[in-house]
């Protein structure tokens, strides 16, 4: 059995028991289900029992593409801005450009310690705010002694290589945006020994697979959540094994978990397999190929692990059979299930990867 699996699977909610749900405009503002910490989840199309959309005009909303899923996949900007968090704006400028990011210093970890350094990337129209908000990765792997960064997007974009809006279309380099933003990070911490870590969902996801081919040497292991590589992107090529877990809903109709084209963003061509992302990263990382299995909590969640691998840079991999494309965990985006499919509280995505990082802080 892998070790870096907790003996329980992390599951539950990501999200503030407190946390209001999102309000949309095409959304009935009623009271926030009682039911969800029990793992009930709203019948799809309707929120707290009122009906939401007509066929005609969901198809409409579906037209609008990119800027109204983007929307969607970051679950819904708040005002909680890096004070609010505890943390800090920082101000970078890279190619003429001013860009920022938040950062988070915990200040009560369990070790005593900060052991390490974990970007995360947030969806296509999001924000540091709504990344923040999703994952609660400040708190969940804070604990743990992480310092939490949430970068901001180019015009709430990344450059992925596929897709997405501003980030795209004006070529913004996002790889050297987090260079500088990691040189950035050394000099402001006063420690240039801590590893670094990334995480993303969506565009996020796709951008940290980017890193983890462009710059593996700098990261110590690497978790997209919710979004694979381009299907036929040959330019992949890191330097080292990168150990690598990928999170993923079986019923996510936005980035397929057998690949191929999602529901809206259909031309930015086609999203490679789960499965045959996996494959690529078990021949870079030299695994074995007969993976351990774990499925947990009543057969919702299956993950996977390749050990055996050079430098013991394993490639593991959860799904979760009822979570459409969301944050696993997290339910800020309930009422666009209509769009995105349901939210699932079987697997909790921050704690799940705060223990695989963990591995690699030794």
């Amino acid at each position: 059995m892998s070790d870096w699996f907790p003996y329980k699977l992390p599951r539950g909610s990501a999200a503030r028991p407190e946390a209001k749900p999102c309000r949309f405009p095409w959304t009935n503002p009623g009271p926030a289900s009682a039911s969800r910490a029990a793992g009930h989840t709203s019948q799809p199309g309707k929120a707290d029992g009122v009906s939401l959309l007509s066929g005609a005009f969901r198809r409409m909303v579906l037209a609008l593409g990119i800027a109204v899923v983007g929307l969607a996949l970051s679950g819904c900007d708040r005002t909680s801005t890096a004070k609010d968090l505890g943390g800090k704006t920082r101000e970078i400028s890279v190619q003429g450009k001013k860009r920022t990011y938040d950062y988070i210093v915990p200040t009560n970890t369990r070790s005593g310690k900060i052991v390490g350094v974990v970007l995360a990337f947030h969806g296509a129209t999001g924000s540091p705010s709504t990344m923040a908000e999703i994952s609660l990765l400040h708190d969940v792997a804070g604990a743990a002694g992480f310092v939490v960064v949430y970068p901001a997007g180019y015009k709430r974009t990344w450059n992925d290589g596929l897709c997405c809006g501003p980030a795209q279309a004006e070529n913004i380099d996002d790889i050297a945006f987090v260079k500088a933003m990691i040189g950035d990070l050394k000099k402001v911490l006063g420690n240039d020994r801590l590893p670094f870590f990334a995480t993303g969902f969506s565009n996020g996801a796709k951008l940290v697979y980017r890193l983890a081919c462009t710059m593996s040497d700098q990261f110590a292991a690497v978790a997209p959540v919710g979004a694979t590589p381009k299907d036929t992107d040959t330019r992949c090529s890191p330097s080292r094994p990168v150990p690598l877990l990928h999170i993923h809903g079986l019923k996510d109709v936005h980035a397929p978990y057998q690949g191929g084209e999602g529901a809206v963003f259909k031309k930015h061509g086609r999203l490679r397999s789960v499965p045959d992302t996996l494959s690529f990263w078990v021949r870079n990382n030299r695994c074995s190929t007969t993976p351990d299995r774990i499925n947990a909590n009543d057969n919702r969640v299956d993950c996977i692990t390749y050990s055996g691998c050079a430098n013991n840079a394993q490639v593991a991999s959860c799904s979760i059979a009822d979570l459409g494309h969301h944050w696993p965990g997290s339910f800020a985006a309930e009422r666009l299930s209509f769009l995105l499919g349901q939210p699932s509280s079987a697997l909790n995505a921050s704690a799940t990867i705060t223990e695989f990082f963990l591995k690699y802080t030794r």
